[in-house]
């Protein structure tokens, strides 16, 4: 018998779905791919998202989170990345520079929801 880690998170995920358009930076911060996805869960720290293709592992990121009737400008960077199956990656996004409005909006999202 295994014996099972503690989740040492600092937030709990909520699990929701909402779209997101991600724009992939290059080094010189420019957009260097263009992807749609959706969220998997939610805290506010960051999201795990569900996309159609591959971005970099730790490659900085800009999406469009669309939360009720509020679209969220968020940067964030890529902490995970895993193929699924053809065509569908989960991607693992801790965010940053997260505005404190952004900030209330996700936490206000997130009471609501669970």
């Amino acid at each position: 018998m295994t014996e099972k880690k503690p989740d040492r998170r600092e937030f709990e995920r909520v699990s929701t779905r909402n779209l997101v358009s991600l724009e992939q930076l290059n080094v010189w911060g420019d957009v260097a791919k263009t992807v749609i996805g959706r969220t998997l869960d939610l805290t506010v720290k960051g999201t795990k998202l569900e996309i159609n293709e591959p971005v970099q592992f730790l490659s900085d990121i800009k999406f469009e989170m669309v939360l009720k009737e509020n679209v969220l400008k968020v940067k964030g960077r890529v902490v995970y990345l895993s193929e699924i199956e053809e065509n569908k990656f989960h991607c693992g996004v801790h965010f940053q520079e997260l505005s404190k409005t952004n900030r209330a909006l996700i936490a206000d999202f997130l009471k609501e929801v669970k």
